[in-house]
């Protein structure tokens, strides 16, 4: 009576394309770097659950890329990495419009360093969202979404790397949607 349990599952195609063209290389003569690679397209899935509590306690695991990809000197010693995500937080009812959702996420993977976020986010009628969120020692960024209707829901996220990643890349830009199959259960 007081937990509920979501769940979902993915279907992904991506594909990896490094462009060497125009880059300051100490060894111009390196193999790897004589011409462009590409991954093709790669198929993976996901899934993940998330636990609620009436008060507003919730707790998510998922892994949105089961399958692992090592493609090897050819594309550059690229390898796709299969990340456990563990997500946690609350809601805080601050008056009648608004709600305070902090949270904590950790990934984790084999050989992969634990990445952390902390975030916090503002939702005004659970209709429009808004909030910012720190990675540790890796970026800071923002973002908003809208309950377009029951069964939709629409996000945009920025994000602004802080490490060393900043030198080659300067932003990230995301569009979200959320859909909802299934009727909530009363």
């Amino acid at each position: 009576d007081t937990w509920n349990m979501n769940g979902g599952i993915r279907l992904g195609l991506s594909s990896v394309y490094l462009d060497y063209e125009g880059i300051q290389v100490v060894d111009p003569n390196d193999p790897i770097l004589a011409t462009n690679k590409s991954s093709g397209l790669k198929t993976n899935l996901g899934w993940g659950l998330r636990f609620a509590h009436k008060d507003g306690h919730f707790l998510s695991l998922s892994q949105p890329r089961v399958l692992s990809y090592d493609f090897g000197g050819f594309s550059g010693a690229y390898k796709d990495v299969t990340y456990l995500y563990v997500n946690a937080g609350t809601r805080v009812r601050l008056n009648e419009q608004l709600t305070l959702i902090p949270s904590f996420m950790a990934r984790m993977a084999q050989d992969v360093p634990l990445s952390w976020d902390v975030n916090g986010m503002v939702s005004w009628n659970a209709k429009f969202d808004g909030g910012l969120t720190y990675r540790h020692k890796d970026s800071f960024g923002m973002r908003f979404g809208v309950q377009a209707n029951p069964k939709i829901y629409l996000g945009y996220i920025y994000e602004m790397p802080i490490s060393g990643l900043s030198k080659v890349s300067n932003q990230t830009h995301e569009i979200a949607i959320r859909l909802s199959i299934l009727n909530r259960v009363k």
